[in-house]
């Protein structure tokens, strides 16, 4: 049953390194927001669907497309991962002016991390990975920053994870000010129905 919402239609991407906290801090907004939330990991494409897929611009295509059709079933949208431009390849661009096409709230978080925070965290995933594919992607993430052409919110991700949640939900109802104040009209999302 879809109802009026009472927080706005949101696409948010977590960007960063490895072990940064992103799929946390993903699941977390879920948890913590009112209305149908999907999360859609790159790393379900790079680890489990097809373990070590090296076409990357097929990886970000599928990601988009399932991004773009829970955003038109009414949800919003937490895209996380080690998104660099380059592997991307303009798929987030267009994710992005789909989103915008409905109104949605846009919001880009860098998810910066340490490099002793990343190493420490890898150590208790349940995938580890070699810790010097770990500080390879970190410094990946960090030199990709300037090629991404719109804005990145900065969240220290080595404060607490209630902390971090409570700050993306906050930019979101900031954002939807905006866009409201500019006269855009928000499109409807799917509150979510506790039992």
């Amino acid at each position: 049953m879809s109802t009026t919402r009472t927080q706005p239609q949101f696409l948010i991407t977590l960007r960063g390194p490895a072990g940064a906290g992103k799929t946390a801090l993903a699941k977390s907004v879920q948890a913590a927001a009112d209305q149908l939330v999907a999360t859609i990991d790159s790393d379900l494409f790079n680890w489990e669907i097809v373990p070590g897929e090296s076409d990357k611009a097929l990886v970000y295509r599928n990601l988009v497309m399932l991004a773009e059709n829970y955003l038109r079933g009414g949800y919003s949208v937490v895209v996380s991962g080690l998104i660099i431009s380059s592997e991307e390849a303009g798929a987030m661009q267009k994710l992005r002016q789909f989103a915008a096409s409905r109104g949605a709230v846009l919001l880009d978080f860098y998810c910066s991390a340490s490099r002793d925070l990343v190493v420490q965290r890898n150590r208790t995933r349940y995938k580890q990975v070699p810790e010097a594919a770990v500080l390879r992607w970190w410094e990946r993430a960090e030199l990709d920053k300037p090629n991404v052409s719109w804005e990145l919110i900065t969240l220290d991700m080595s404060a607490e994870l209630s902390s971090l949640t409570g700050q993306v939900l906050a930019t979101v109802d900031a954002a939807h000010g905006q866009l409201l104040a500019s006269g855009t009209s928000p499109p409807e999302s799917r509150l979510r129905q506790d039992s």
